[in-house]
């Protein structure tokens, strides 16, 4: 028997797939008032980790959305929590959507995830 190695997912693997972001996506939000202001220790060792050559196999996407939510997404700067003074506070930016910061490129990770460019 063949393996299979279509890369289109079924209408049920996608309902899974997007039930599984979702849950994960609204305890992420539920979860920003407890958050850190700032959790960026670590950040780069963090980011040269997750360098590796591409996969191949693929993996459970439950593997991938826990490495996101557990341990990538929370380090960095939590703009949209309380204690954090964001820069259209300070009148130096007019548009300050509070979310880029968590998803940038590893190349600019310097403390922490930062600024998405």
């Amino acid at each position: 028997m063949k393996e299979d190695r279509t890369l289109e997912l079924s209408g049920e693997q996608l309902r899974r797939l997007i039930d599984a972001a979702t849950e994960r996506i609204l305890d992420y939000i539920e979860s920003l008032p407890r958050q850190p202001s700032a959790d960026n220790e670590g950040g780069a060792a963090l980011a040269r980790s997750l360098r590796e050559p591409l996969p191949e196999s693929g993996h459970p996407a439950e593997e991938l959305l826990d490495l996101l939510f557990q341990t990538v997404i929370p380090k960095g700067f939590n703009t949209a929590g309380p204690g954090y003074l964001r820069p259209s506070d300070t009148g130096t930016s007019a548009c300050d959507d509070g979310h880029t910061t968590r998803f940038a490129r590893p190349d600019h990770w310097t403390t922490s995830i930062s600024w998405a460019s």
